[in-house]
């Protein structure tokens, strides 16, 4: 796949990744909220109802999107690592993690936000046609006292 494809795919699945626009409720079977998380519904309409939130300010949620363009987990594993350093965050590490079924990629990042710097943590899961998508951000001292729990919410993702 040559240099020009690859960034077409990367902005595709940016675009619908980063949007946020997301067209139907999507129920993740059996959401696990990291420990110390209280699960919150927004009230903005047609978002999704797996979200939580620590008492210090830590959000955790997940979500799906369609896998269009169809393809592997190792080509969104560069594709978001790519995109996000490209976009002005600042890479602090990735792994592989896996579920009790699947495996995945495990992406983490920090940017500065108003006078403090965040967190972002992302999860991906290629299965099919659809990605499951697992993300945590939060000022980086509050992160890092969840980060455990939050990676151990990940892993519970069916």
């Amino acid at each position: 796949m040559n240099k020009e494809n690859i960034l077409i795919l990367t902005i595709s699945f940016f675009t619908i990744l980063l949007s946020g626009c997301e067209k139907k409720k999507v129920v993740i079977d059996e959401f696990h909220q990291p420990e110390g998380f209280a699960v919150y519904q927004s009230n903005y309409q047609n978002r999704s109802p797996n979200r939580a939130i620590s008492s210090d300010g830590v959000v955790y949620r997940i979500r799906k999107q369609r896998n269009d363009p169809v393809a592997k987990l190792s080509f969104w594993k560069e594709a978001l690592k790519k995109r996000m350093i490209d976009t002005g965050y600042f890479f602090v590490r990735e792994s592989n993690i896996s579920t009790e079924k699947q495996k995945g990629y495990l992406l983490e990042l920090t940017a500065p936000y108003g006078e403090q710097d965040y967190s972002y943590m992302i999860g991906i899961f290629v299965k099919g046609d659809e990605i499951v998508i697992a993300e945590a951000t939060g000022e980086i001292l509050r992160f890092k006292k969840h980060r455990k729990q939050i990676i151990a919410a990940i892993k519970k993702i069916k």
